[in-house]
């Protein structure tokens, strides 16, 4: 009985392609000499039988048994956790510099979040790790940016426009 390759599968003996992934079956010409690497324990992932880690699919269900598989689910959650700060500092800080747009401060609290996204990006990057605060604090804090300039730059001349159109609406009705 043969097993596929590149995902475990049972195959029949005549097969051309694995009829699981349809990875093209490739016939070994030449022995090869198999050392055995230590044997690990491990449960299978399926059905939980113990199933030495040297077996390539498990003898009660015939679940594909890896032996990195492990270790690559524990390496892969415990990146998947790992927060950047300044990331978590840029998104706060283009949050506020949104609610309190209209004004230089909260113009600069919105640059310093975006900054911070930009950064938190650059090293998620390198990390390995979730980039969603950096696009969130970049995204957020640009936004920001941009509603502080046009309340900087018209809020004076709409406030007046509003205070004008209450005004008459006032005097329309005595």
């Amino acid at each position: 009985m043969k097993y596929c390759k590149n995902c475990g599968g049972q195959l029949e003996d005549d097969a051309k392609f694995c009829v699981y992934c349809g990875s093209k079956v490739e016939e070994v010409k030449e022995e090869v000499e198999v050392v055995e690497a230590e044997a690990v324990e491990v449960a299978c992932p399926i059905c939980g039988t113990k199933v030495s880690s040297n077996e390539t699919n498990c003898p009660v269900c015939g679940a594909l048994i890896k032996k990195d598989y492990y270790k690559k689910e524990v390496t892969a959650n415990t990146s998947s956790k790992k927060k950047d700060p300044v990331m978590m500092v840029g998104f706060i800080c283009s949050i506020a510099g949104f609610i309190f747009s209209g004004n230089v401060f909260a113009l600069i609290i919105s640059l310093a979040g975006s900054i911070m996204g930009i950064i938190g990006m650059s090293r998620a990057k390198t990390n390995n790790s979730p980039k969603g605060f950096a696009v969130a604090a970049i995204i957020v804090g640009f936004v920001g940016i941009a509603t502080s300039l046009f309340w900087i730059a018209f809020g004076d001349q709409i406030m007046a426009y509003l205070k004008e159109m209450m005004e008459q609406l006032a005097n329309g009705m005595n």
